[in-house]
């Protein structure tokens, strides 16, 4: 993009006023542009960013005014910060078999499209790639259902929808929070013929990185590609239904390189991993997306088929949701907002994040590596060098004679010192996700220092896996860095472990929550644990 330097900040574009990685590709500054001065183009690795013509561009400041990358605060929101929280599942089969989880968005949409409106979601393309498009009829629904894993282009679609608002139309927008932001900020005025629902998303990859991976892995280019397909009873397995010619192959996740990418946030773009949209209060007037976890809250509903999670964010979306009638529902219920847990991140305690090895992705399939090479780089696991111990810079070290407090909710958790050891034990056993107990390191990790932490730890949970996290209080974030396969001895023996790590965030706490420590009066218990600055190499 060409970049014209200026020292009135109010009279370059939006795109240039704002540090690299932030815009998020919403297209609000291309929709207000008087002069047209603004296309959506593809940068180095393929986001859509607007791209200025500076023959064009009369420096007006419109889009600096519009952004919401610059300008949207969640402290503005009329939308409620605790809203009704939601577990739906729609009684009709063939359609809920057809969505990618409950089927709720299919139900919101129906209800528009009833009544003479118009619904913008996202739809593939005929070559594979993501766009939002608007529909008015209920048969055309289909094209809107289903996750994409990938970002879509939005460009041009705010005008058509102001123009549907102001014919005195209803039209339902659904999409990412930052979307939905976008087209808030584009229109400048609540309408009350506009609904809009935004995703419990995780993060939106490039659509060049998803045509690398269909180039490189099908001897053909698909005509259709279906992630987590509920054909065949595959929906817990993420498996993707792909259509090559005549011949549909379908592809689990273990064996897809592109969902290995995704889930772990390897491709994860800067704009989302400091998404500042996803958090309550939300943009949309009703929040969508799966409901994971809901099984072990709820243990008698089925949920192979799948189970939404619904917000309903302000009064405009809860009457909305309210003209539903109850006989559309195989499942309907007010569930406690805490139940959400960690899905899009939407609490406060929760926290978008890229993979360590992002970076290393990203660099390196910039180089034109193939797309499983790429991954393979980003997934290489990293070695100590071998160092002198005087040489070692320690940042923390807890000794078993040295009294050392967890920082803990004592609604659930208590805390104890035994025989210089530090046991906390969880006060019942139910599952309460998010209520973590932290133990304070005596020095801040520094962000992008590689680090050596060791533990000496036993604990009593009938759960198989326990994840040690690293946590950055100031911030609320915070990463898994060791998940511990529970062993039936781990009650009686200390296990004693070393994980190598990038501190990718200025972590200042080591963590463990009590979701994971259930059955009869479970426990955690730490003999010692160091930290050490490190140098690190390359297997």
């Amino acid at each position: 993009m060409n970049v014209q330097t200026t020292n009135d900040s109010s009279k370059i574009s939006a795109y240039e006023a704002l540090p690299k990685g932030y815009c998020t590709g919403c297209s609000a500054c291309i929709s207000i542009c008087p002069k047209n001065a603004l296309k959506l183009s593809a940068d180095e690795f393929g986001y859509y960013v607007p791209e200025v013509d500076l023959d064009l561009c009369n420096r007006c400041g419109q889009c600096q005014k519009i952004c919401p990358a610059i300008n949207y605060s969640r402290k503005n929101s009329k939308n409620r910060t605790a809203p009704d929280l939601l577990a739906v599942k729609i009684s009709d089969k063939e359609i809920l078999r057809k969505s990618t989880s409950g089927g709720i968005f299919s139900l919101l949409a129906t209800g528009i499209l009833k009544n003479g409106g118009y619904v913008c979601g996202a739809a593939w393309t005929e070559d594979l790639n993501v766009k939002h498009i608007i529909v008015n009829r209920i048969e055309d629904l289909a094209l809107l259902r289903k996750s994409k894993y990938l970002q879509s282009r939005i460009d041009g679609i705010f005008k058509q929808i102001k123009d549907i608002l102001n014919d005195g139309k209803k039209c339902l927008f659904s999409g990412c929070p930052c979307q939905v932001a976008g087209l808030k900020s584009y229109l400048r005025k609540d309408y009350s013929n506009l609904i809009t629902v935004d995703l419990l998303c995780g993060n939106a990859p490039s659509a060049s990185f998803f045509q690398k991976y269909l180039k490189e892995n099908f001897d053909e280019k698909p005509s259709s590609y279906e992630f987590r397909t509920k054909d065949g009873g595959l929906w817990h397995e993420y498996a993707s239904k792909v259509i090559c010619g005549n011949k549909i192959k379908i592809v689990k996740k273990v064996e897809d390189t592109y969902q290995k990418a995704y889930h772990p946030h390897i491709m994860c773009p800067i704009h989302c991993e400091q998404c500042k949209y996803q958090k309550l209060p939300r943009c949309g007037d009703i929040t969508i997306g799966d409901f994971w976890g809901i099984k072990k809250r709820l243990p008698n509903i089925e949920v192979s088929d799948g189970i939404s999670a619904v917000l309903l964010n302000n009064d405009k979306g809860q009457t909305y949701f309210s003209t539903i009638s109850d006989s559309e529902f195989n499942l309907k219920r007010i569930v406690p907002l805490e139940w959400l847990g960690g899905n899009g991140y939407a609490l406060k305690v929760t926290s978008n994040y890229a993979s360590p090895g992002r970076n290393r992705f990203y660099k390196t399939i910039k180089t034109g590596m193939n797309f499983s090479e790429a991954l393979n780089v980003a997934n290489r696991r990293p070695v100590i060098e071998q160092i002198k111990a005087e040489t070692c810079n320690a940042v923390s070290s807890y000794k078993s004679q040295e009294r050392k407090d967890f920082i803990l909710n004592t609604e659930y958790w208590e805390e104890h010192h035994i025989l210089g050891d530090t046991y906390i034990f969880v006060k019942n056993s139910v599952s309460t996700p998010q209520k973590y107990a932290q133990r304070k390191f005596d020095k801040r990790l520094i962000k992008d220092c590689w680090y050596r932490i060791y533990i000496k730890f036993k604990l009593s949970t009938t759960s198989a896996i326990v994840n040690f996290h690293l946590m950055d209080t100031d911030n609320n974030k915070y990463r898994i860095i060791y998940k511990h396969k529970v062993k039936p001895e781990d009650s009686e023996n200390y296990s004693e472990i070393e994980i190598a790590f990038l501190a990718d965030q200025f972590y200042d706490s080591f963590m463990v929550g009590a979701s994971q420590f259930t059955g009869h009066d479970p426990w955690f218990a730490m003999k010692a644990m160091c930290v050490f600055k490190d140098k690190v190499v390359y297997e």
